[in-house]
């Protein structure tokens, strides 16, 4: 744990001298997650994309991308992770990873239902079998009552051999 706590300091010293690379900002931000100092990684992935120079914005958006995981994994702050989510798909549209996340954490949120129907219709524009976007969209069915749209879901589900005893309901 030592040579990771001196590794990790290395990278944040590192990230600090350098606002043009990102690559040590994810090293060292990965290092303090493994040593569970999570508000730690998420200070150093804010740091750096506050303070970034450069102007790779894949780079960029991949630091707001580890930053929400962390927001909306350990960190348990969803309103920061839905910013950072949005930050990195400014940053690069394309960033599936981000895409999917996004749509997973507003579909939780009623008032955020109509863009996460929005976001989870595009998700499965690309992929029509997204079982995830599938079972989200039938959730939020549920929630405003829409029972024949879930029922219809549901429906896609079993015949993808996807439906689950938590789909039934």
């Amino acid at each position: 744990n030592g040579d990771r706590s001196a590794a990790a300091e290395a990278y944040c010293k590192a990230t600090e001298a350098d606002h043009h690379s990102s690559t040590a900002a994810l090293a060292g931000a990965r290092l303090l997650r493994m040593m569970g100092e999570w508000r730690n990684a998420a200070s150093l992935l804010e740091n750096f994309a506050r303070d970034y120079q450069g102007e790779d914005k894949i780079a960029l958006a991949e630091i707001h991308h580890q930053l929400a995981r962390l927001q909306a994994g350990p960190l348990e702050n969803l309103e920061a992770a839905i910013l950072s989510y949005r930050s990195a798909l400014q940053s690069h549209p394309d960033l599936q990873a981000a895409q999917e996340s996004l749509a997973e954490l507003l579909a939780q949120r009623p008032a955020d239902w109509e863009e996460a129907i929005t976001r989870h219709r595009e998700l499965l524009a690309k992929n029509p079998v997204r079982v995830a976007s599938l079972r989200a969209l039938i959730q939020i069915a549920l929630g405003r009552r829409h029972f024949q749209a879930a029922e219809n879901g549901q429906a896609i589900l079993r015949a993808l051999g996807a439906l689950g005893p938590d789909d039934r309901e």
